[in-house]
């Protein structure tokens, strides 16, 4: 996620759903304030990217793979 108003919309599109899956799913956040949103929500294990930036986001997710 790369702000936490996206992280909302999406979650609260999903209406609770999201906490059905079995397997986990993992979440990637841009930056601080994302991840406590996220954590906020429910998301238990979020990985932050090292600067709050999309380059630093994309390496994470790259990294991750």
């Amino acid at each position: 996620f790369t702000c936490a108003s996206s992280a909302k919309r999406l979650f609260a599109g999903c209406r609770g759903k999201w906490k059905k899956l079995e397997m986990p799913v993992p979440v990637y956040s841009i930056g601080p304030k994302t991840t406590a949103c996220l954590k906020k929500i429910g998301i238990e294990e979020v990985k932050q990217a090292v600067q709050a930036d999309y380059d630093s986001l994309c390496r994470l997710c790259i990294r991750q793979r």
